[in-house]
């Protein structure tokens, strides 16, 4: 049933190393331009201020720097350091984001440029975040990235401006990162891959988001695959497609690599998060696990 009269207004543009797409619906032509060009701004801020592959953005000054002294970063970038640190620390250490030397070496990251080789047994123990004078500290070298949690963020940041905006109904999908709020539901296709198609099932979402990720494997077409790690045992993530659902997409981004990494074993962290798991093995047989594994 079409709930409301005024077409929808659908944009893309390409951040994060995917497309973003916001669908703005319920608004004037013009209101909803405004609305979602101020949305896209702020998510093409947070993509300068944190890309690993960006040498000017400020995680690239923290790489190459803050193991001798304080940096000073946005706002932005210290409060998405601390969330991935909290991550971290609520995942011991599954969720890691100084995994990025392995990542490298995989060949899915590149050599950071002008940043010291990380310390041995450097980990996200050694990153210091302060957030009243906005500075983050390594205590030794290391390589963070912020790329498993940052595009989730950057999602929940374009939903907030959008709902300040006044802006009734809207979806923001960033390559598979979504949230959506509104009277309507959103229907999402969870789809492993080409190769995996007759495994995809769909899930409803309402005011809320979901995240999906696979790990390197035969699910679906390999080459759209990332390589995902398990910090904690420092090997590959197993090979399995995973979709979690949160209320905040930064908390379904960070969550899909735990589960990527322990499978139904992430259901105590998922419950204590309010959220759940959708996970598909490399035998295409899905699984839940989490909060509201039945819906």
């Amino acid at each position: 049933m079409q709930l409301f009269s005024a077409p929808p207004l659908e944009r893309a543009t390409p951040l994060f190393g995917t497309l973003v797409r916001i669908r703005v619906e319920a608004c004037s032509h013009d209101h909803a331009m405004e609305a979602s060009s101020k949305a896209i701004s702020a998510m093409a801020r947070v993509h300068r201020l944190m890309s690993f592959h960006d040498p000017e953005s400020e995680l690239s000054d923290l790489n190459r720097s803050a193991h001798r002294k304080p940096i000073r970063v946005s706002e932005e970038t210290a409060a998405v350091v601390a969330e991935a640190i909290n991550f971290a620390r609520l995942s011991d250490g599954v969720f890691d984001p100084t995994v990025a030397p392995a990542a490298t070496r995989a060949g899915t990251l590149p050599r950071p440029d002008g940043a010291p080789a990380p310390s041995p047994g450097a980990n996200w123990k050694d990153v210091e975040v302060d957030r009243e004078s906005m500075t983050v500290r390594f205590r030794r070298a290391l390589w963070l990235d912020l790329g498993g949690i940052a595009k989730g963020y950057a999602v929940d940041v374009a939903a907030g401006i959008l709902r300040h905006e006044g802006v009734p109904q809207a979806c923001v999908d960033a390559g598979g990162d979504l949230r959506v709020f509104g009277p309507a539901a959103e229907t999402v296709a969870l789809d492993p891959g080409p190769g995996a198609s007759r495994a995809a099932r769909a899930a409803r979402i309402l005011n809320g988001s979901l995240a999906s990720s696979g790990s390197a494997g035969p699910i679906g077409d390999q080459r759209a695959l990332a390589v995902h790690f398990d910090a904690g045992r420092r090997r590959l993530a197993p090979r399995r497609f995973v979709t979690v659902r949160a209320e905040r997409c930064l908390v379904a981004d960070a969550l899909t690599k735990v589960v990527l990494a322990r499978g139904r074993a992430a259901g105590r962290l998922l419950e204590q998060l309010g959220a759940s798991a959708a996970i598909c093995s490399p035998a295409l047989r899905w699984s839940t696990c989490g909060a509201r594994s039945d819906d």
